[in-house]
């Protein structure tokens, strides 16, 4: 078992033998996954698809939606982005 200390800004230091156990080096992502009071350590290896079925859902998820939604979401906030970058340069924002 490692402990660490939280530093100043959230941030901790993976102790390299938890390190090698995940297979990740300095850069490589990783994913946070609660799971009741623990928290999952999990290197991001793969793609999203890939990690259907670790986390339990009530029911069927249709990812094709969900991939237009998330997609139609970011059209939208960049717009938004957009048009309020265009009010503040006309001075009407």
């Amino acid at each position: 078992m490692y402990s660490r200390k939280i530093g100043p800004h959230g941030q901790i230091t993976l102790p390299k033998q938890v390190q090698q156990w995940l297979g990740v080096s300095e850069g490589d992502s990783i994913v946070f996954l609660r799971d009741g009071d623990e928290v999952k350590i999990i290197p991001i290896k793969r793609t999203l698809l890939d990690l259907r079925g670790v986390i339990s859902v009530a029911e069927p998820q249709d990812f094709e939606k969900i991939r237009r939604k998330a997609i139609t979401g970011r059209i939208q906030k960049r717009r938004s982005s957009s048009d309020e970058v265009a009010g503040h340069q006309h001075g009407t924002g």
